[in-house]
C-alpha cells in the first residue's frame, strides 16, 4: 500500500501485509520513534525504537503487548494518537531518513560517498557516486552549507520591522 501524501511516507513498499491475528515470527515495521517494550512488562526493558527499525514478534508480545499490535495494525488509531503512522505490520525497507538534510541524513550519505569515494577504478567510482545521487539526490552546495547568517542583523531588522508595523513610522528632529 502506498501513501500519496508529502509527509516523507511515500517510500512505503507496495507489498500486500498480513491481516488477522498474529503469530510469533511476523514483523513489525517502525516509521517514527517510539518508546516501546514488545516483551514481558517488568522483565523486558522498554526501547526506543527508530525509524527503519524492524522487530520480530515473540510470543510473549502477542500475550504482553497486544495494544502494540492493534496499533500496528490500525492507521487510523496512531493518527489519532501521534499525527502520524510511526508502527506498521510487516517488513518494509524504508530510509532511516526522512528528508534531505536531516541529521541521519547526513551521516548516511557521507558515509556512502567515503565508501564510493574508496573505490579504485575511476569508472567504477564515477558509478558509485552515482548510485549516492540517486539515491540521497545533490549534495547541499558550498553556498547553502557555509553561508554565514548575520543572525543578529536578522532579529534588529525585525524588531524594527515589528514596531514599525504596530507603532507607524516616527520622524524624530534634533534640537
Amino acid at each position: 500500500m502506498t501513501m500519496d501524501t508529502d509527509d516523507g511516507y511515500d517510500d512505503l513498499l507496495a507489498e500486500p501485509t498480513p491481516t488477522g491475528p498474529w503469530s510469533p515470527g511476523e514483523w513489525v515495521t517502525i516509521f517514527g520513534t517510539i518508546t516501546a517494550n514488545f516483551g514481558v512488562p517488568f522483565l523486558d526493558i522498554s526501547k526506543v525504537y527508530a525509524r527503519g527499525d524492524v522487530v520480530q514478534i515473540t510470543e510473549a508480545t502477542i500475550q504482553h503487548q497486544g495494544y502494540l499490535l492493534t496499533l500496528a495494525d490500525d492507521e487510523q488509531a496512531q493518527l489519532n494518537r501521534w499525527g502520524e503512522v510511526r508502527i506498521r505490520r510487516g517488513r518494509h525497507e524504508i530510509e532511516r531518513w526522512t528528508k534531505p538534510g536531516d541529521p541521519i541524513w547526513t551521516i548516511e550519505h557521507s558515509e556512502a560517498r567515503r565508501v564510493a569515494l574508496a573505490v579504485v577504478d575511476h569508472d567504477e567510482r564515477n558509478a558509485a557516486l552515482r548510485a549516492v545521487r540517486d539515491r540521497f539526490g545533490a549534495a547541499p552546495s558550498a553556498d547553502s552549507a557555509f553561508s554565514y547568517k548575520d543572525l543578529a542583523a536578522e532579529r534588529r531588522a525585525s524588531d524594527d520591522a515589528a514596531l514599525r508595523r504596530t507603532h507607524g513610522r516616527h520622524t524624530y528632529a534634533s534640537s
